[in-house]
């Protein structure tokens, strides 16, 4: 889906022109494009579309659960645990991400990412508690800090005394994004927008 080439860059690329509902100013919104999209379109791209989807749900999660972490950080000096697992979106995402992690894996298979996806969030997939999950979510936001390129960057925040939260000052009035429909992009809006330049999608 993402691809400069293939089969289903192009597939969607013709359904992007013989989608009515797009306007001047009513450009696709990509996760109901997808949905609108996954009964007429092709076996294989279906099968991207769907690992997409689901892929979105568990990061829209996963973010939202972070995000209110770093909220409640920041409107607080010292956020204890016990004040992490009374948030709405920590008890969702345990809720639902284990689940999710399984349905991804399978549908990755098909094409050959499972292990990169695995290999970093199998450690949620745990049967434990809730303070346990948080523990593990906690100890992979440090890890991919850590693994970013190119030296690596610390965490939003740091541990002081037992299970007490602080958030580092640069982050302390950072601004967090809300959480759209998708987390991440899949060019539909730069392809649309790309063939209105074109003048192939022509408006009045």
């Amino acid at each position: 889906m993402v691809s400069e080439t293939g089969s289903s860059r192009r597939e969607i690329i013709e359904l992007i022109r013989n989608d009515k509902s797009f306007t001047k100013t009513n450009p696709p919104i990509e996760k109901i494009f997808h949905k609108n999209i996954l009964m007429i379109c092709s076996q294989g791209c279906r099968e991207i579309l769907e690992a997409i989807i689901v892929y979105e749900e568990f990061s829209k999660l996963l973010q939202e659960a972070f995000n209110s972490m770093i909220s409640c950080m920041q409107n607080n000096r010292i956020c204890p645990t016990e004040q992490l697992l009374e948030l709405e979106e920590i008890h969702s995402a345990y809720k639902i991400i284990p689940g999710l992690i399984k349905e991804i894996n399978r549908k990755l298979v098909l094409f050959n990412e499972e292990f990169n996806f695995f290999n970093t969030y199998q450690v949620l997939d745990c049967n434990c508690d809730i303070k346990q999950w948080l523990d593990l979510l906690i100890g992979l936001h440090r890890d991919i800090q850590k693994n970013k390129p190119p030296n690596g960057k610390a965490p939003w925040f740091d541990t002081i005394g037992k299970d007490q939260f602080i958030i580092r000052p640069e982050y302390k009035y950072r601004e967090i994004q809300k959480v759209g429909d998708y987390v991440h992009a899949y060019r539909t809006i730069r392809l649309w927008g790309f063939l209105v330049d074109l003048g192939v999608i022509k408006y009045d």
